[in-house]
């Protein structure tokens, strides 16, 4: 007598099992692993963002990350919350008060640029940043920007030509208002998160992501030329650096159109 299955109901043959309910278990399975590979790209893009901002203001340490912050001028301060004071009337002396004493404010030390760059770097020159012919207003950062693809909505600046640090803000396409960096960020067509930096007109990127899958292994930054420029707000300087706990990989050119077609091992050939 014909086997039938008891939940299609279609003639089963010789096989054990149903050819046609296995086919869909099948394609289930297919469908909840793609599900799920969505799920943790979308993690771990939240934790890629997430993590920046917590090494950005000392929450978390991941040495290679704040190594670029402070090579690139994102940070180029050490900043550690101290008690906060009242003053007394009668003695016009700062008093400390124990239950806020992770409130603000805080207490900036600015680094040793020079002792920094002794043990991290090789100093080829130092330009004060009023000094310099190459630093770009917004509008021709702008324009440089998105002419090599970027989004010109996403470009963001925070330091005027004294080195007076203010909020993050994006940049008009109009200005004449001139500062020594900008950035922007772009994910690339092969999904690598990329963090782009103009500093004193110079242009560099950094694959965020690509150094995070790398772990402890020696970060790397794309530049135009063998050096890469670093911007110091305490001194009002840049200097022209070889980094020591970088890898510079040089590359002709440094667009969307260069880093569309850069994959993972192809950065590792650079």
């Amino acid at each position: 007598m014909a086997k039938f299955c008891e939940k299609c109901g279609k003639p089963l043959g010789d096989a054990a099992t149903c050819p046609h309910c296995d086919r869909k278990r099948t394609k289930g399975k297919g469908k909840r692993i793609v599900t799920i590979l969505l799920l943790v790209l979308s993690i771990y893009t939240a934790l890629l963002i997430t993590g920046g901002v917590l090494v950005y203001f000392d929450k978390i340490s991941i040495p290679f990350l704040n190594d670029i912050f402070l090579y690139m001028g994102i940070k180029d301060e050490t900043a550690a919350p101290l008690p906060a004071t009242e003053v007394s009337e009668e003695t016009a002396e700062p008093t400390q008060t124990p239950e806020n004493t992770l409130a603000d404010p805080y207490k900036v030390t600015p680094p040793d640029v020079n002792e920094l760059f002794a043990q991290t770097a090789t100093v080829l020159e130092t330009i004060p940043a009023r000094d310099s012919s190459t630093v770009q207003a917004e509008t021709a950062a702008y324009k440089n920007l998105t002419d090599r693809g970027f989004s010109g909505d996403g470009v963001t600046t925070m330091y005027d030509m004294d080195g007076v640090y203010s909020e993050q803000y994006r940049i008009s396409s109009s200005s004449s208002e001139r500062h020594p960096m900008y950035q922007t960020a772009y994910q690339s067509a092969e999904g690598i998160y990329w963090e782009i930096y103009e500093i004193n007109g110079a242009v560099f990127a950094n694959p965020v992501s690509y150094n995070l899958e790398r772990g402890e292994e020696v970060p790397v930054i794309l530049s135009e030329s063998e050096s890469i420029v670093s911007y110091d707000s305490t001194t009002n300087s840049f200097y022209v650096i070889i980094p020591k706990t970088l890898s510079v990989k040089t590359v002709e050119k440094i667009d969307a159109q260069s880093l569309d077609m850069l994959t993972k091992g192809a950065i590792d050939a650079l």
